[in-house]
């Protein structure tokens, strides 16, 4: 259990500390009298002289920091102290940063006080700043100095030492635009063996000399304008008045000599900007909607000096309606179709051909080739999985396609050989006569051929490779995880064309067939069909794979 004492201690502290803010309080502000406020701010490491100007001749002066409630000491020896009505900071640290409060008798002061890092630079750490014209000469003093007795002084040019500058003031003459800029003077001295500085910074500015000239209407010029009926219109007076003039500006438009605040469908607004020094005044007419009372009806810009007026004249001309608009759209939809329609015939590419090919029947050289593709597959090293899914697509998926359907014209080994015939010989003159080759793959083959399939394998890919004779399609019976076993010749034409891929049971219409047909040379003419292919072939061919 908590013993009682403990509150009793507890609401006796909070009192005592409640009766000496009060006090504290009391002591600042409830005596009657003035009251002020001021910022002062200063950079880091820099001597800081506070003064309390209105109580320099009082007796009691206290200075208090607001934040920590406590009385400053007025030991020489500490960094911060007071000294009658001044506080000194020798130097400032950037945790000095607080409210300082000087209190006399009838007077408070809050010193709002801040210490500033000394990079980047703060433009609140900017004196009253110094401003002359072009060609003439200036003298800058350095501000707020007087309570240092020194004489050591030194100064800068945005942050950069100018060399034989120290004294007081600095002087500059005949200057240019070139000598805009922070000048910054830094006084240095001693105190009880420790080097002190301050700095104090002002800005120069220099403007252009002020030179009134007579108004110079500079637009319009005495020409047409086009506006389009019906439509708003913004015109433009333009009037030169002289160098960094200060004075209001006298521009104003006229229709017919009468202002046009009392023409409902005009309005106008005055506006002034500086262009290399230059003072320019504007007024903007704005036509509201231009009627035909508008066109071919002088409308006069006017500007006025101290006691002339300046006019120039302006007359609006109907303007043809602008096709540009129309002619941009035009181009972006031409455009649009233009990428539409390349994209609509990339993806319908091969429906797109073969639709000619049936449709048109273009009539194509023959060349004497006598097969439209010559089959190889694979024979040896299968698994019979493999083996009965390539007897299926030799015996019955091509030729009910490609054959029967389409009338196209292959060369399937082991069932178009004639017996007794010599088989490289054979091989040679077949392939000879068939305008593609197709090669038949299979991942336990990809390393294999090399006995029955080696020669019209390596024959084929030799007139197609290296005499650019026949096309190579390549037709993957199941899927290969890489291809570098395959011989470098396939694994060149892989490279440049994709192959097909068959899933097995694919209807006629399926993206393989069309693909198929796609790569396949366009049909035989009828009549060279008819004669060329004179005997029928075996229908029964079971007999290809062993």
């Amino acid at each position: 259990m908590i013993p009682f004492s403990f509150f009793v201690d507890s609401k006796m502290g909070t009192l005592l500390l409640f009766i000496l803010s009060v006090r504290l309080l009391m002591s600042l502000g409830s005596i009657p009298g003035h009251r002020d406020e001021k910022r002062v701010h200063v950079i880091e490491n820099d001597a800081a002289f506070v003064s309390c100007s209105l109580c320099a001749d009082e007796v009691g002066v206290k200075w208090y920091n607001n934040r920590t409630l406590q009385e400053i000491t007025s030991k020489e020896e500490e960094r911060i102290h007071s000294h009658s009505a001044d506080l000194l900071f020798l130097p400032a640290f950037i945790n000095d940063s607080a409210d300082y409060i000087c209190n006399c008798i009838n007077y408070t002061l809050i010193i709002h006080f801040t210490v500033h890092e000394r990079e980047p630079f703060s433009s609140s750490l900017l004196y009253l700043e110094v401003t002359s014209t072009v060609s003439s000469n200036v003298q800058i003093s350095c501000p707020d100095v007087d309570q240092f007795k020194s004489e050591n002084f030194t100064w800068c040019k945005d942050f950069q030492i100018l060399p034989n500058e120290n004294r007081r003031q600095l002087f500059r003459r005949n200057i240019t635009r070139k000598d805009d800029g922070i000048y910054t003077c830094q006084l240095t001295w001693t105190h009880k063996g420790k080097q002190l500085s301050v700095s104090r910074a002002r800005r120069l500015i220099v403007q252009a000399p002020y030179v009134p000239v007579n108004p110079v209407i500079e637009y319009p010029r005495d020409n047409t304008e086009e506006a389009l009926l019906g439509s708003l219109k913004n015109i433009t007076c333009k009037v030169f008045i002289g160098f960094n003039i200060n004075s209001a500006c006298h521009v104003r438009w006229e229709v017919n000599d009468t202002s046009n605040g009392q023409i409902n469908r005009y309005s106008q607004h005055t506006l002034r900007r500086e262009e290399n020094n230059k003072t320019i005044c504007m007024s903007i007419l704005t036509i509201h909607k231009a009627s035909p009372e508008d066109f071919n009806t002088p409308i006069y810009c006017k500007a006025k000096d101290l006691e002339n007026w300046t006019k120039r004249f302006i007359k609006l001309q109907p303007m043809a309606k602008d096709n540009r608009l129309f002619v941009a759209s035009c181009f972006v939809v031409l455009i649009f179709s233009i990428i539409s329609v390349v994209i609509l015939v990339n993806y319908f590419k091969i429906d797109i051909v073969l639709l000619y090919r049936d449709t048109i029947k273009p009539y194509r050289d023959q060349n004497d080739k006598r097969y439209d593709a010559y089959v190889i597959y694979p024979k040896e090293n299968l698994q019979e999985s493999s083996q009965e899914k390539i007897r299926h697509f030799i015996n019955h998926d091509l030729p009910n396609i490609l054959e029967r359907k389409y009338d196209y014209n292959l060369f399937i080994c082991g069932r178009d050989d004639l017996p007794g015939e010599d088989t490289a010989v054979a091989i040679e003159k077949n392939i000879i006569n068939s305008r593609r080759l197709i090669i038949i793959l299979t991942p336990e083959t990809s390393f294999g051929m090399k006995s029955e399939n080696a020669y019209d394998q390596q024959l084929g890919l030799y007139n197609a490779l290296v005499h650019d004779e026949m096309k190579v399609i390549l037709i993957e019976m199941e899927n290969f995880s890489s291809y570098k076993d395959l011989p470098e010749s396939l694994q060149h034409i892989i490279q440049k064309r994709k192959t097909l891929k068959w899933n097995g049971g694919q209807s006629p219409n399926s993206r393989f067939w069309k693909h198929l047909r796609y790569e396949m040379p366009s049909k035989r003419n009828p009549t060279y069909f008819t004669v060329q292919n004179v005997s029928t072939p075996t229908p029964e061919f079971g007999t290809y794979i062993e």
